[in-house]
């Protein structure tokens, strides 16, 4: 897996995003990770929504420093799951994983679109049992 973490001292500088496609013409990330973004809340989004990744997560600043944002390609989702599964063989210690996987394990979990696949539902399953991880259900809107 090829991640690249880079500090890039404020996302809003007129070439943030000119450097970000450099980045990965250059060296194809699985992940990007970009630190002290300096920009939080609907900006933030407004920028990372228009990096060259499909999925993304990120902190809020502290005024205006700080700010982490996590961006990967959803398709990347298997190498994910396989570190994920590493991770978990190091130790027998309690963890924590939040976020959406979108990988429903039935089709209660699913709206619109193609009918869940039983055989992904499976492997998802697999892979939660082999991580040892529980869905721990969700409070509010089932769709967002």
């Amino acid at each position: 897996m090829n991640i690249v973490l880079w500090n890039c001292r404020g996302a809003l500088k007129p070439n943030f995003q000119n450097h970000v496609r450099e980045l990965v013409r250059f060296h194809n990330p699985d992940v990007l990770v970009v630190m002290e973004t300096c920009t939080g809340g609907d900006r933030a989004k407004g920028i990372y929504d228009r990096l060259p990744f499909d999925s993304a997560i990120h902190t809020e600043t502290i005024g205006f420093a700080g700010g982490i944002w996590l961006s990967w390609n959803a398709d990347k989702g298997e190498v994910l799951w396989e570190n994920l599964s590493k991770a978990a063989d190091l130790h027998n210690k309690p963890w924590i994983i939040a976020g959406d996987f979108n990988k429903p394990l039935v089709g209660e979990d699913k709206f619109g679109g193609r009918p869940v696949s039983i055989n992904r539902s499976l492997l998802f399953k697999e892979f939660l049992d082999k991580c040892k991880m529980v869905d721990m259900g969700f409070n509010g809107p089932k769709y967002t």
